[in-house]
C-alpha cells in the first residue's frame, strides 16, 4: 500500500476501525501481539492479495450442518444476484444508471426465482454490506451472513449475534436462561433480561442477538402470554384473564331462580341536605327475565342499601335459589354471610378449600345442637356465588343493564355530568351553583321508578321480542314466604352477646346499646340472642332466642332516640359529630395557644428550638458545609516548620569573639597618674555595656 506499518496501524486505530474497515484481533496461533485485519475496500491493491480469511471457502455441505437446508439455499441465491448486480455496476460507472441497474437485477431475480423471493435495490445493498462485513475474529462474513439467523425474513441485515462462531439465532441454553429471568414475579423488564442473557451468551460462547428490539419482537411473536401471566403476575391474575369461563344459557333457567346484585354510581347530580352529590344505585336483577326486582337509591353504597333492595325483591317478587354478588365487603358482611370478610379470609388461609365446611353448620354441629346464626342467605336457603374480582364480564347481564340505564335514564336529568370528564357538558357546573334547580332525591327516585316500570313492559330482542315482565310470568314455580316472618328475618342483624348494659349492635356505623334494664335479658347474661333491627325505627329492636327462634321481647335504646329514627339519620349524625369534634379540637388547640402569656410563649419557642437541636444537631441556621482538602503534606505541622535548631558554638570561637569585641586595656593602677583613674572608670563602663549587648545578642541567637 506504500505506507509504513506504523502509519497504517495509526490509521486503523483512528478512523478505519470506526468505519468498520479494520478490526483488531488476537493472532491465530495465540502467541504474540494482536494484529489488524484490513478490509479489501480500503485500497484497490488489496484486491490482488490472496484472501485466506473469507468464509466463502465453506461449501454448502458444511453450512448444512449448522443451518436448515432452505435457509442455506436461499442465501446462495442471494449471493448470486448480488454478484450479478456488482458485475453490472463494474462495467457501468455512471451514478445515474446505478439505481436503474439495481431495479433491472431485482426484476430479473423476481422473474427467475420461484415465489416467494423478495428482493429490492435496498436488499442488494444490504446483502453486499453484510457479505463484506468483518466478524470479531477478523474474517469476512461471506455467504453465511446472508442466512437468516432468527425469524423468517428474507433480508440479511446485521445478524448481531454474540460469539465468534454463532450456530443459530438463539440457542436453547440462551432461551432457557432468558425465560429463567423473565418468568419471575419480580417482573424484570425485557431490556434487563436481554442484557443479562447477552452477557451470559458472550461468557459461554452461545448465540443471542445483540439488539434488544429483536428480542422484543421475538418475544411478542413466540411468547405464551398465559404462561407469562401465571409466572409473572400470579395465579389469581391468571384465573381472571385466561381461565375459561362457563357461559350459562339463561333460557334454561326458571324466572326467580337466579339473581345478580351490584352497585353503580349515577351520572347526574341531585340535591341532598344542601349539597349536590352523585347518588348510588343498588339493584337486584333476575337473570332469566331481566326484571329489576329490587333497587335502592342512596348517598353511598353500604349493607343497608343492599338489604333494602333485597327486601323489595324477596317481598314483592320471589326468594331466589342462587344469587351472584360482588366481592365488596358490604356484600360479604356478617349480616349476609354469618361471618365477616376478615374471618372468611382467615378461614381460607387456615383450612384452604374446606373453609366453608368449617364456617357453616355441618352434620356434627347439628347433632351437638350448636345453634348459630348462619347469615341471611343461609337462613333463606340461598346459594351464594361471588363474582370474579376485577372482572365485570362475570356479571355481564347487570353491567349491560347499567349501560342502558345510563344512556336512557340518566341523560333525562338536567344535571347530567357523563360517565367521565370527556363526556361532561360545559353547563353542568353552572347548574350546580343554583341548588334550587337541582333535582332532589325524591325526584330521582320517582324518575327511576318510572323508568324501571317502562323497562319491564318494553320488548327486547335478547328475549325473543318479549317484555321482561311477560317472561317473568312464565315461571312454573316461585319461592315465597309469609310477609311478617320474612320482614322479621330481613331485619335480623345476627347473634349478639348479652352484657351488663344489654346488647350492643352497630347500626349505620354507630354503636347503640339496647335493653339495659330489660327483664327478659336478666337470665340471659353471658349468652347470645338474635337481634332484629328495623332500619326505619332504630329507637328499638326485637330479640329472639337463638335456639328456639322465639320472640323474647322489645328493647328500647339506653340513650333516648327520637321516634322514626332511620339508619341513614344515624349515619349522618355520626358524620356531623365527627366533624364537630374535629372543629372543637382545632379550636381547643388554638385556644391553648392564645391563652399563653408572652413569657410562656417565649419558653415554648425556646423548647421547640431545643428539641429541634437535639433531633437534628443544628441550630436551624445556614451552616456552611466544610469539606477538608488533603494536600499530601498534612504530616508537616506548623511547629515542625517554624522551630529552629541552634548551631553548636565552639568555645574558641567565643573567646575570639570576646577578643574582637573587647579591646585590650591596661588594668594596672598608678597612683602617680591621677588622670588614669578617669580613664579606668570610662573603660569599665564601656566594657560592661558591651558585655550586656553581647549577652542579649547571644540570647536572641540561641
Amino acid at each position: 500500500m506504500g505506507v509504513a506499518a506504523r502509519t497504517l496501524s495509526w490509521q486503523c486505530n483512528s478512523y478505519l476501525q470506526k468505519q468498520g474497515r479494520a478490526r483488531k484481533a488476537p493472532p491465530r496461533n495465540g502467541k504474540g501481539k494482536c494484529c489488524w485485519w484490513l478490509h479489501r475496500r480500503i485500497d484497490p491493491r488489496l484486491s490482488t492479495c490472496p484472501n485466506n480469511n473469507t468464509r466463502d471457502d465453506r461449501d454448502q455441505a458444511s453450512l448444512l450442518h449448522s443451518y436448515p437446508q432452505h435457509h442455506v439455499e436461499r442465501a446462495y441465491r442471494k449471493a448470486h444476484w448480488m454478484h450479478v448486480w456488482r458485475k453490472r455496476l463494474s462495467f457501468n460507472r455512471d451514478g445515474h444508471l446505478a439505481i436503474k441497474i439495481a431495479y433491472e437485477v431485482s426484476a430479473d431475480a423476481i422473474h427467475a426465482e420461484p415465489a416467494p423471493f423478495k428482493i429490492s435495490p435496498r436488499s442488494l445493498q444490504t446483502w453486499w454490506r453484510d457479505y463484506n462485513r468483518m466478524t470479531t475474529s477478523g474474517h469476512i462474513a461471506g455467504v453465511e451472513s446472508l442466512i437468516p439467523k432468527y425469524g423468517s425474513g428474507d433480508g440479511g441485515g446485521d445478524d448481531g449475534l454474540s460469539g465468534s462462531e454463532p450456530q443459530s439465532g438463539r440457542c436453547e441454553e440462551s432461551i432457557e436462561h432468558f425465560y429463567f429471568l423473565w418468568h419471575t414475579q419480580k417482573r424484570r423488564s425485557i431490556k434487563y433480561c436481554h442484557d443479562a442473557t447477552l452477557r451470559d451468551a458472550e461468557k459461554h460462547d452461545l448465540a443471542w442477538p445483540t439488539s434488544a428490539r429483536s428480542t422484543q419482537l421475538w418475544l411478542k411473536k413466540s411468547d405464551d402470554l398465559a404462561l407469562t401471566c401465571l409466572m409473572r403476575e400470579g395465579k389469581e391474575s391468571w384465573q381472571r384473564k385466561y381461565m375459561s369461563f362457563i357461559s350459562i344459557d339463561w333460557t334454561t333457567v326458571e324466572p326467580g331462580e337466579w339473581y345478580v346484585a351490584d352497585h353503580t354510581i349515577c351520572d347526574y347530580w341531585v340535591r341532598h341536605r344542601g349539597k349536590t352529590i352523585r347518588p348510588w344505585l343498588t339493584t337486584i336483577m333476575d337473570c332469566r327475565s331481566r326484571c329489576v326486582v329490587g333497587w335502592h337509591l342512596g348517598k353511598s353504597p353500604h349493607q343497608d342499601a343492599i338489604m333494602s333492595a333485597l327486601r323489595m325483591a324477596f317481598r314483592d317478587w320471589a326468594i331466589c335459589e342462587h344469587i351472584k354478588l360482588d366481592n365488596g365487603k358490604d356484600f360479604r358482611s356478617k349480616l349476609f354471610a354469618g361471618i365477616t370478610k376478615r374471618q372468611m379470609d382467615a378461614l381460607k388461609r387456615t383450612h384452604g378449600d374446606d373453609w366453608e365446611k368449617v364456617a357453616k353448620k355441618s352434620d356434627g354441629l347439628l347433632d351437638a345442637n350448636d345453634a348459630r346464626w348462619l347469615g341471611l342467605y343461609e337462613e333463606l336457603g340461598i346459594k351464594v356465588h361471588y363474582a370474579i374480582p376485577y372482572a365485570p364480564w362475570s356479571k355481564g347481564i347487570q353491567e349491560r343493564w347499567y349501560g342502558t340505564m345510563h344512556d336512557q335514564c340518566d341523560k333525562d336529568f338536567a344535571t347530567y355530568c357523563g360517565k367521565s370528564s370527556d363526556y361532561k357538558p360545559d353547563y353542568v357546573e353552572e347548574l350546580r351553583k343554583d341548588i334550587a334547580n337541582v333535582p332532589s332525591f325524591d325526584d330521582a327516585r320517582k324518575h327511576i321508578c318510572e323508568y324501571i316500570d317502562t323497562y319491564h313492559r318494553t320488548e327486547h330482542s335478547g328475549l325473543n321480542n318479549q317484555a321482561p315482565l311477560a317472561v317473568w310470568h312464565t315461571a312454573s314455580r316461585l319461592r315465597k314466604a309469609v310477609e311478617d316472618q320474612l320482614l322479621l328475618m330481613m331485619d335480623m342483624r345476627g347473634a349478639y352477646k348479652v352484657g351488663a348494659n344489654g346488647v350492643t349492635i352497630t347500626a349505620g356505623g354507630v354503636s347503640v346499646t339496647y335493653g339495659q334494664y330489660a327483664a327478659c335479658l336478666k337470665s340471659l347474661k353471658g349468652r347470645k340472642v338474635l337481634v332484629a333491627l328495623d332500619v326505619e325505627h332504630c329507637e328499638h329492636v326485637h330479640v329472639l332466642d337463638i335456639e328456639t327462634r322465639r320472640l323474647l321481647g322489645r328493647l328500647e335504646a339506653n340513650k333516648q332516640l327520637p321516634p322514626g329514627t332511620h339508619v341513614d339519620d344515624l349515619r349522618e349524625a355520626q358524620r356531623r359529630v365527627q366533624g364537630s369534634r374535629k372543629e372543637a379540637n382545632k379550636v381547643q388547640r388554638n385556644r391553648i395557644t392564645q391563652s399563653r402569656s408572652v413569657e410562656q410563649e417565649a419558653m415554648h419557642i425556646h423548647n421547640e428550638k431545643h428539641t429541634h437541636v437535639m433531633k437534628t444537631g443544628t441550630d436551624d441556621k445556614n451552616v456552611v458545609n466544610i469539606v477538608p482538602v488533603h494536600l499530601g503534606v498534612d504530616s508537616v505541622s506548623r511547629t515542625d516548620r517554624t522551630a529552629f535548631k541552634p548551631v553548636p558554638i565552639d568555645t574558641d570561637d567565643l573567646e575570639d569573639l570576646f577578643e574582637d569585641e573587647v579591646p585590650e586595656t591596661n588594668w594596672d593602677h598608678h597612683e602617680e597618674d591621677q588622670g588614669m583613674d578617669d580613664l579606668f572608670v570610662d573603660n569599665e563602663e564601656t566594657v560592661t555595656d558591651d558585655a550586656n549587648d553581647l549577652s542579649d545578642d547571644l540570647s536572641s541567637l540561641l
